[in-house]
């Protein structure tokens, strides 16, 4: 480990070497070994250093990899120092290079040529701007991988020249489905930094390509309007991730502003799981279950229900948590409502056993589990010899768990059409 230094020094050297126009070798030059460059002395490695020694600095991408496999090449300083020192026409030639490793798919070094491709293009769009992605555009091999980082780069600052590339590129019709995802993220990440007024103007500017599951994930910067966002744009998009933040750290603004929604037919009640998780965050789920729970209470069935169900979407809430939120849910018929959202053979971090504990009595369990079979037998009838095995191996151990009455384990098992 104390080595390591000397290797990242050597490798500069490399990519040194790499840029010095020749063609990659297959066989490594023999003192070019991150191993050799460690085990010499300080007075070796100055002298190799040396101008006249320029033909013994230059190595093929074969030893590049190995001191690759230990690190990550797309963002080594060492690496960006020395593509820094580089003009545009060079950089240009190590994409070249690097782009004919990559584009063979057999070569062991593809995974190092990506990483220098990434890297030096990014460096490239910095120096030449537009320019760049000009000369990207007529390139030859895989042009998506250059436009997508150039783009990415580019979007933060100038989200409507990446726009205008991602429509222009998209027609081509030579790229994948969503390759622009990335770049959308990032124009909605630097106009997020910029604020609300920016960020929905870039909105407005993507259309459709923005997704939901990529809108604005932070970090939010001091002063963001969530109220304002949220009144502009919670109403078209589903804002989770922001309405987790928001109420982290300002809880009762952000009920508000859901409350307000449900109240006029929106679907703020499915934010519930933000609230929650934003609050418990912070103050642990018992806390968050009696902040949230009282507040959903008073909202209409077909709200109450909805939010009630969302608090078990996407493992939302731990196996404490369930217990904290259904022991302060007042009706049974909501417990049951929960626990229903709960139970599967899926879960795995206990959260249905709680959900069955925290009901009142057997026959809201065996309500529960029944609802649960009628999920799991759909799968059956084109289910593996061991799926089918797995399934009745859930339902009898999670019974004999409960100590369920023999009845009603019956009672589940023949939905199954299992013996019990």
């Amino acid at each position: 480990m104390k080595r390591a230094p000397v290797i990242v020094l050597c490798l500069a050297g490399m990519l040194a070497g790499l840029v010095g126009g020749r063609m990659i070798s297959r066989q490594p030059a023999a003192a070019a070994t991150p191993a050799a460059c460690a085990a010499a002395s300080p007075q070796e490695r100055a002298a190799s250093e040396k101008p006249g020694n320029a033909t013994e600095r230059k190595h093929d991408l074969s030893v590049l990899v190995k001191w690759e496999a230990q690190q990550d090449l797309s963002w080594n300083p060492v690496i960006q120092r020395e593509l820094e020192r580089m003009n545009a026409s060079e950089l240009r030639d190590l994409i070249v290079e690097m782009t004919a490793v990559f584009s063979d798919s057999g070569n062991p070094d593809s995974r190092a040529a990506r990483s220098l491709i990434v890297q030096a293009s990014l460096e490239l769009f910095r120096r030449d701007g537009e320019a760049a992605l000009e000369w990207a555009a007529t390139m030859d091999g895989d042009r998506e991988l250059m436009m997508k980082w150039m783009l990415g780069e580019a979007a933060v600052d100038s989200p409507e020249l990446a726009k205008r590339w991602i429509e222009r590129m998209s027609a081509s019709g030579q790229f994948h489905k969503n390759w622009d995802r990335g770049i959308v993220y990032h124009a909605l990440a630097g106009a997020t930094y910029r604020g609300v007024d920016d960020l929905i103007r870039v909105r407005q500017l993507y259309g459709d390509l923005v997704r939901d599951t990529a809108f604005a994930l932070g970090p939010y910067p001091v002063g963001f309007d969530f109220k304002k966002i949220f009144t502009s744009l919670g109403g078209e998009m589903q804002l989770t991730h922001m309405m987790q933040y928001w109420a982290a750290t300002d809880r009762d603004a952000a009920w508000d502003s859901v409350k307000k929604q449900i109240d006029a037919g929106g679907k703020g009640a499915s934010y519930s799981n933000s609230l929650f998780s934003g609050v418990a965050a912070l103050e642990g789920g018992e806390q968050a279950a009696k902040w949230l729970i009282p507040k959903l209470e008073e909202l209409p069935e077909t709200a109450r229900l909805e939010a009630i169900s969302s608090l078990t979407l996407r493992d939302i809430l731990s196996a404490e948590s369930v217990s904290s939120v259904m022991g302060s849910l007042s009706r049974e018929s909501d417990r049951v409502a929960m626990a229903k959202g709960l139970v599967s053979m899926n879960t795995t971090m206990g959260q249905d056993l709680a959900a069955l504990r925290s009901l009142s009595s057997d026959a809201s369990r065996s309500i529960v589990l029944i609802a649960a079979a009628n999920n799991h037998a759909a799968a059956i009838p084109n289910a593996q010899p061991r799926h089918v095995k797995a399934i009745r191996d859930y339902f009898r151990k999670t019974m004999e768990r409960l100590d369920l009455p023999e009845d009603s384990k019956t009672e589940v098992m023949e939905v199954l059409d299992l013996p019990n």
